[in-house]
């Protein structure tokens, strides 16, 4: 009986899911005459995407406790969900970037790199996926037909991180340099140049919403940055060690960094104020990221934890023991309650309660 409850539930769950899908398209399609691409409507249109993603089939997310995706021979160094597209993206030390169905987690697409990739990205609102690694370029995908779009070539070194702002049309990209690149993603020319006194940018991160980069690096300096006059507006030094990530939260006014000295900083970026969180790693941190919906904070490092925040309490939520021996990236899905979590050799997904 109940497995045929659960199958009854299951079915309905799919039919409930069509039913919201048609029900959109139809009325846009009313809207517009058939005047408009839809699937280019749903890409600029995030409510209505937000909407579908609210009746989308969570029961297979459910059944994510601790599921190891095995594709991937080497360290998973950068891992990436896309915000509207059912997508999610690995790259790391085996040369390639590896595209994953985030609800039948199965195999969509290999990219194949010419050497080791440090950052994977997609655009929050385009069909864009950039990748950038050992080779000093990056690589711009278009994920409808999977084609090269363009290859970005500066004077820099490995290249560490690349961000999309979601509204300003610009892509940036920093690595073992005391250079930050701005992209125009339209004409794909460069834009600026904007400098620190790092020799290197581990980490770069747009504001969502306000005209904001920040920086962190190998001087243990962050670095903000106002993209509408191009001036450095903020620099802070309470790391220790170098900074290897920087992160804007998607609603809260809120900053925040990770470095090898185990300590994560948050900042209010309306008063600049600081706060730290007393962190449970021990090998440094390598990457850390914000729930977008709620006041959660995910960190990982060189060991085989990875620790939730509570921003609010700055106090230690919830710990994921992976099966791995080191964890190097992780994400966190925009709208379901996903974490995906990149291991010495493999992808763990898990579910978030």
């Amino acid at each position: 009986m109940a497995s045929k409850r659960t199958y009854r539930r299951k079915q309905g769950y799919k039919v409930h899911t069509l039913t919201t899908v048609l029900l959109l398209c139809s009325l846009h399609i009313r809207k517009t005459s058939g005047a408009q691409n839809l699937l280019g409507f749903l890409y600029q249109e995030r409510s209505i995407m937000k909407r579908i993603h609210r009746f989308l089939p969570f029961y297979r997310c459910s059944d994510l406790v601790a599921q190891t995706l095995m594709d991937h021979n080497g360290s998973v160094l950068s891992v990436a969900f896309h915000q509207s597209l059912p997508l999610l993206a690995l790259g790391g030390a085996n040369k390639q970037v590896l595209v994953y169905d985030i609800y039948t987690l199965t195999l969509k697409k290999i990219l194949n790199q010419p050497m080791v990739v440090h950052s994977v990205i997609f655009h929050p609102s385009l069909p864009l996926l950039a990748t950038a690694g050992n080779d000093k370029k990056v690589h711009v995908y278009d994920v409808y037909t999977w084609h090269l779009k363009t290859t970005l070539i500066e004077d820099i070194n490995c290249i560490h991180s690349i961000a999309f702002h979601p509204n300003l049309s610009l892509l940036a990209f920093s690595g073992l340099s005391n250079k930050i690149f701005v992209y125009d993603i339209h004409s794909w020319t460069l834009k600026k140049t904007l400098y620190n006194e790092s020799k290197g940018t581990r980490s770069i991160s747009f504001h969502p919403h306000l005209p904001l980069l920040a920086a962190g690096g190998i001087d243990q300096k962050l670095y903000v940055y106002n993209i509408h006059t191009w001036t450095l507006i903020k620099t802070f030094k309470n790391h220790n060690k170098c900074i290897t990530s920087v992160v804007f939260h998607e609603n809260l006014s809120l900053l925040a960094t990770g470095g090898l000295d185990n300590q994560v900083h948050t900042y209010d970026i309306i008063a600049w104020k600081r706060r730290s969180i007393p962190t449970n790693h021990c090998r440094g941190i390598g990457c850390i990221a914000f729930d977008p919906s709620l006041p959660l904070l995910v960190t990982c490092g060189g060991s085989n934890r990875v620790h939730v925040y509570d921003l609010h309490m700055l106090s230690l939520k919830k710990t994921f023991l992976v099966k791995s021996q080191a964890v190097h990236s992780l994400g966190l899905h925009p709208h379901l309650p996903m974490l995906a979590i990149g291991g010495s050799r493999n992808l763990h997904v898990y579910k978030l309660d």
